[in-house]
């Protein structure tokens, strides 16, 4: 008793209680009955997810199965995000990442950024920062965050300053993961919540955004965090120099690997075709980021080509992240066709946004959300509960919803203030940095980003409507 009664149980207590309450509340004109099932399920996903009762993809399925039982809606409708195209992208995504990390790619780019350095050390942190960013675009956060930090810690080693108070660790410590997750911004394949907001959109308005229509929206303002953070990141901790010995030792930790292997080639040439493919999906149905994933991935498995091996997928692949995002999908989903998301978008508008400009109104609620999501880290439980709202008060405000789902995943993404998010946490070793110099270096950064959003969000999605380039055909 007292095992289930610690914080898994208290969990699912509340989610007992959140499905009961659903039951017993009475129906108004302003919610039917399905709409507070679906508030119910809701409810019942963010108290097991926040008390981790069970995997996050575990609590999606489970809190949906009980929806269906209820009465919420149909079966069909319950779990709908599962056979949507978007939950079969992101599970093929994920063939670019291991095919990535099984390569020596990563190596050869972070030699180039020593070399190009030539030791100044606020030249290399600005150099790995940038390609980790450039990686994360089009692979998972966590996996390029956990392989730079790897290959961060390899060059504090050979400078004999891995695990030491040392400014320079605590700029790349802190510097990397910045970099991954605002990374994973600029394109919708960047991280899971750009995936599973993309579906979700798909599902509420009929839909999908182009990968193009997202990078122009997505990258200026990645490209302008990577350069607010690296200047915060050095300006706090300033990075010591490095003497003309360390400087020698920092190029032998990254000679030369050779010529390029083939298998090399091979993967430079997905990685970078895939993305190219997606863009003319813009214009050309052939190319539908799904379609052109799928071939990829199965390119990368045919005979002959042998970038992977079918169990190297299988190991690669976070399974508990692609059971997420359709789990996500569903919920956003089922509280659109049930009113329930309609029912917190009318309660936020309540709240005064509606009557503020759209700039200030952006960014106030940028703000709000964030910090909210920052002592929250729960993306799956939180993209439901105010991504559809968001849509709401976009639409209200004449923008394009699209403008929701891209501010929702950079608020979701850009956790720059503590180390409490997993993705975020991958990096944090207290012999290193401490939770308050993530703080500091992550504080400013946060309200720049906020003011972009609201900022250029706007008129960028206004101006990719009018010339139609915001939606794939």
């Amino acid at each position: 008793m007292s095992t289930f009664m610690g914080k898994r149980g208290i969990g699912i207590i509340i989610a007992v209680l959140a499905f009961a309450a659903a039951c017993l509340i009475p129906s108004a004109e302003t919610l039917s009955r399905e709409g507070l099932l679906s508030l119910g399920v809701l409810v019942a996903g963010v108290a097991m997810w926040v008390c981790d009762s069970f995997p996050v993809g575990v609590t999606g399925i489970i809190i949906l199965a009980v929806g269906a039982i209820l009465g919420a809606a149909p079966a069909s409708t319950v779990f709908s995000g599962f056979g949507a195209s978007t939950t079969i992208f992101v599970m093929t995504v994920f063939a670019l990442t291991t095919a990535f990390n099984k390569s020596q790619l990563s190596n050869r780019l972070v030699g180039v950024v020593v070399h190009w350095s030539k030791g100044n050390t606020r030249k290399l942190v600005l150099g790995v920062m940038c390609v980790t960013a450039l990686v994360s675009m089009v692979m998972s956060d966590s996996a390029v965050i956990a392989l730079f930090f790897g290959l961060s810690i390899s060059l504090l080693k050979a400078l004999d300053l891995y695990k030491k108070k040392s400014n320079f660790a605590k700029c790349l410590f802190i510097g990397v993961p910045f970099a991954g997750v605002t990374g994973g911004l600029a394109t919708p394949a960047g991280n899971a919540t750009n995936i599973a907001a993309v579906g979700m959109l798909e599902a509420a308005t009929g839909q999908q955004i182009s990968f193009l229509g997202w990078m122009i929206i997505g990258v200026p303002i990645a490209a302008a965090m990577i350069l607010v953070l690296w200047l915060s990141v050095t300006f706090v901790f300033k990075p010591e120099s490095l003497g003309q010995d360390k400087i020698e030792r920092l190029y032998e930790s990254v000679k030369s690997y050779g010529p390029f292997l083939v298998e090399e080639k091979k993967t430079l040439c997905i990685i970078l075709g895939v993305p190219i493919l997606w863009i003319l999906g813009t214009w050309f149905p052939l190319f539908n980021m799904t379609v052109i994933s799928v071939l990829a991935m199965g390119l990368m498995l045919a005979p002959g080509f042998n970038l992977l091996t079918f169990d190297e997928y299988q190991k690669g692949t976070p399974w508990n992240v692609v059971i997420m995002v359709g789990a996500m999908i569903s919920m956003g989903t089922l509280l659109g066709s049930t009113g329930g998301s309609q029912f917190i978008g009318d309660i936020v508008l309540s709240m005064g946004f509606a009557d503020m400009s759209i700039v200030l109104a952006l960014f106030v609620l940028g703000l709000v959300l964030y910090f909210l999501h920052t002592v929250m880290p729960i993306g799956p439980g939180f993209v439901p509960v105010f991504f559809l709202p968001l849509v709401t008060i976009c639409t209200a405000a004449g923008l394009n919803p699209i403008s929701a789902a891209v501010m929702m995943s950079a608020i979701i993404g850009g956790n720059y203030l503590f180390p409490i998010n997993p993705t975020i946490a991958i990096t944090y070793n207290e012999d290193t940095y401490e939770i308050k110099d993530m703080f500091k270096a992550g504080i400013v950064p946060v309200f720049v980003l906020c003011l972009v959003m609201a900022l250029w969000i706007p008129f960028i999605t206004d101006a990719l409507t009018n010339v139609g380039m915001l939606y794939a055909v």
